[in-house]
């Protein structure tokens, strides 16, 4: 836990000398455009809404994650919102002729610096810091004899994309996550582990479409 609060104040702290960088230079290359007035210029803000499709490994498995993500742009330099994702796939258990799955989700707060967003083409780094959750379930319908084992977790994810700005209002990126969690405990009703304890740690590669005011 010590080390994912470690990784996630470095990156949170990179992220805002970059941003702080960018503002400056762009105040430097619009300075002579500028005119003194008596209230400051006011900032350019925006928002967007986003779907993700995402391709990784969960529980040593190649698995389709997908979700959202959306929020405030300030100044077209940095976003502020929240996103979301799930997933689901297949539990290999000895123990049990029945098909037993694996679902889960988790989400939080987005924080998403981007540098040179008027570039046609340019680079974000969207960091998601918030929980989810691991459920087990039966997939062949019969749910009368089955109990549900359910876990929680804490999750920071990093990412860094590269994104194409194709019209005013619609961005494409394709990009590159790790999510990071805590050890993660899914048993069984009879107390055996039904996954690894690292197993929502890994990358995810995604492309995501974006549609908004940027």
């Amino acid at each position: 836990m010590r080390k994912i609060t470690l990784i996630a104040g470095i990156l949170i702290a990179t992220t805002l000398i970059a941003v702080a960088q960018e503002e400056s230079e762009y105040k430097t290359l619009n300075a002579k455009d500028d005119v003194n007035t008596i209230f400051k210029k006011p900032h350019s803000n925006g928002g967007y809404g986003s779907i993700t499709f995402g391709y990784g490994v969960v529980n040593d498995k190649n698995t389709f994650i997908s979700g959202f993500r959306g929020g405030w742009i300030i100044d077209h330099g940095i976003a502020i919102g929240i996103g979301g994702y799930g997933f689901v796939n297949n539990l290999d258990l000895n123990y049990t002729s029945n098909k037993i799955g694996l679902a889960g989700g988790y989400g939080g707060f987005l924080i998403e610096p981007i540098i040179k967003p008027k570039s046609p083409v340019h680079v974000s780094f969207p960091i998601l810091i918030g929980g989810g959750g691991l459920t087990t379930f039966e997939n062949n319908g019969n749910w009368e004899n089955y109990e549900y084992n359910g876990a929680a977790f804490f999750i920071f994810v990093p990412g860094v994309e590269l994104e194409l700005n194709v019209v005013k209002f619609f961005r494409i990126a394709i990009g590159v996550n790790y999510r990071f969690t805590p050890d993660i405990e899914l048993y069984d009703i009879a107390g055996e582990s039904l996954v690894p304890k690292d197993v929502m740690r890994g990358f995810t590669a995604t492309l995501t479409l974006k549609f908004g005011k940027f």
